[in-house]
Formats: C-alpha cells, sequence, structure tokens
C-alpha cells in the first residue's frame, strides 16, 4: 500500500480498530465542514453526509495501519494547542465550546473520539504502552492542529470527562499549556444524571478500574452510588491538580458560564468585545447539547443523590 502523507492534509481519523493483532485507522474526509457542532462525531457525521452527497470515489473511507499518523504529522502546517479543557458532568463545558467555536479563529475539538480511542488502546486486550500512546497522541494532535482555513491560529481541545485520570500523560507532553478544568457540586451533577446518565458513570462503557473502583459484585449495585465514586475520583485529582499545577485555571460552574467564558478568553487572548457578539449573545440562550432548544434551570426537589463522602471532597476543591 503506497501511502503519501500529504493526501491526508483535509482528512482525520474517525475510527481505531485492531485486526491481526495491530491497530488501524479508518479516516473520514473533510470537505470544506467547519467543526461546530456540540460533540465532534456530530461534526464527522456533517463531512460523511457531504462526502456521500458529492458521490466521489477519492473521497470515500480511507485505512491507514495507526502509525501512520506519524508520517502526517510530519507535514501538516501545525498550529499549536492552546488550551486543553477538563471537565466533571453537566458543568457548562459543552455550551463553553460552543461559544468559542464562533470565533473563526478557533479550531475546537469537544470530545474526539480518537483521542479517547488512543487513551485507552489495547492489542489482544492488553493495553498499549503509555511510551506508544503518547507517542500516537502528539501525532495526532499535530494533525487536529492543522490549518485548514487562513483564520485559524488557536487549537481548543475539549476532553472527555474520564479524562482527569490521563492528566500526568498530558502533563509530561504538554507541561506549561494552559488547563481549563471545569466543575460543579456533586448533588446537581447526579441530579441531571439521574435523569439520563453520562457514559462516565456506567461500568460497561468506563472501566471502573480506570477510576480505581473495584466493584462487589455480590452486593447490590446501585448506579447513583458507583457515580458517586466516579465524581470523588475526580474532586480528589482537581484538588491534587488546583494546588500543584500553576498552569490550571478551574472554572466552578456557580460562577455563571459568562464569568467563566470572560476568564477563558483572557488566557486565550482573545477580545473581550467577544462576548459581546449578537450570535455569542444568542446562542448563549440556547442548550448547550441542543442548540435549538432554549435553555431552562433544571428544578430542585427534595431527594438527595451525592453522599457525605462526595460533598466532603469537593468541598475541599471549592474551599
Amino acid at each position: 500500500m503506497n501511502l503519501i502523507p500529504s493526501d491526508y492534509h483535509n482528512w482525520l481519523p474517525s475510527r481505531l480498530f485492531e485486526k491481526d493483532g495491530a491497530l488501524f485507522l479508518e479516516w473520514t474526509y473533510l470537505c470544506d465542514v467547519r467543526f461546530d457542532m456540540p460533540f465532534f462525531d456530530e461534526s464527522l457525521a456533517k463531512c460523511r453526509t457531504q462526502n456521500s452527497m458529492k458521490g466521489s470515489d477519492e473521497k470515500k473511507i480511507r485505512i491507514t495501519p495507526i502509525d501512520f499518523l506519524s508520517d502526517v504529522a510530519q507535514t501538516v502546517d501545525a498550529i499549536e494547542p492552546s488550551l486543553f479543557i477538563f471537565h466533571t458532568s453537566r458543568c457548562g463545558s459543552t455550551l463553553t465550546t460552543q461559544v468559542l467555536t464562533i470565533d473563526s479563529r478557533n479550531i475546537v475539538f469537544p470530545e474526539y473520539v480518537i483521542v479517547d480511542s488512543i487513551l485507552r488502546s489495547t492489542i489482544n486486550n492488553k493495553p498499549v504502552s503509555v511510551e506508544k500512546r503518547k507517542e500516537w497522541l502528539n501525532d495526532l494532535i499535530k494533525i487536529m492542529g492543522h490549518k485548514r482555513f487562513p483564520t485559524e491560529e488557536r487549537l481548543i481541545i475539549k476532553l472527555d470527562s474520564w479524562h482527569f485520570i490521563y492528566y500526568n500523560l498530558f502533563r509530561e507532553l504538554y507541561p506549561k499549556l494552559p488547563l481549563a478544568i471545569f466543575y460543579r457540586e456533586p448533588e446537581a451533577i447526579l441530579r441531571s444524571n439521574n435523569k439520563q446518565w453520562g457514559m462516565q458513570f456506567i461500568p460497561e462503557l468506563v472501566s471502573p478500574s480506570l477510576f480505581g473502583i473495584e466493584l462487589n459484585i455480590s452486593s447490590t449495585f446501585s448506579l447513583n452510588g458507583y457515580a458517586n465514586l466516579v465524581l470523588q475520583s475526580m474532586y480528589a485529582i482537581i484538588f491534587t491538580i488546583a494546588r500543584t499545577d500553576n498552569n490550571s485555571l478551574l472554572l466552578d460552574y456557580s460562577n455563571g458560564i459568562e464569568e467563566n467564558l470572560r476568564r477563558l478568553t483572557e488566557i486565550l487572548h482573545i477580545d473581550h468585545l467577544f462576548l459581546q457578539r449578537k450570535d455569542v449573545r444568542e446562542r448563549l440562550k440556547f442548550h448547550s447539547k441542543r442548540p435549538e432548544t432554549k435553555f431552562t434551570e433544571e428544578e430542585h426537589h427534595e431527594q438527595r443523590f451525592a453522599n457525605e463522602e462526595t460533598i466532603r471532597i469537593w468541598e475541599q476543591v471549592s474551599a
């Protein structure tokens, strides 16, 4: 297979899979699509839709070995990352990235599945070495920062909520890069998730071992109880980062979305007038994940979801 790296400058990996003891990537052609959807898989879906409408054979799915990332990364005009966003759940990070996509100078990747696929990659059910994952991730981020439009000058990457556990890996790759950490008080997070659970709280989707949790299958299982353990793990990591990392910015949901955006625009060197733009003001009125739906605060009720230990660790973070 004769692969030419420069032929992949407007492509991105969209799936990682294992075959015969090796890892491969499926690539999707990006057309002229800007990444402006709440989650990156939705932007990739737009690309695939455009590809199918155009019906061009040369823009069909491509498959390469994962190590081909390095070849492509060496040939792209890459923008260095400006910010990594870590977050708990239901904490305003999705709406924040939605607002940041409005600025055409920003390339925004909200929860790009290939980042997670590399971080959790296995071969023959054994985790890939940390060094190999770091190598692939570094190459992938260079490709993510490829300048596709003339105005682009910043690369903003929002990670998945369970990626707190990979904090040290990201710091080894980018020791001084600003990190934004979005969080919220546990009662509100759990109340919202009890209506619709995020995958980080479902042990069949994200392994409990990642959070250092050992499930006792002989005892009665409570999804809300398990979610408390996950939040405890997240809050503990946030507490450590806050004490030791001078390049981290903690953003509490209780500050209000506009205040958190203001702080982000400062570290991203975005003009403060950006937040007064009509399209920004309009986007802030709507739901983060459903841009066509007006946002309304959730109703409060008497049932309690957060246990004492979860609240205790969260209070340490907020102190």
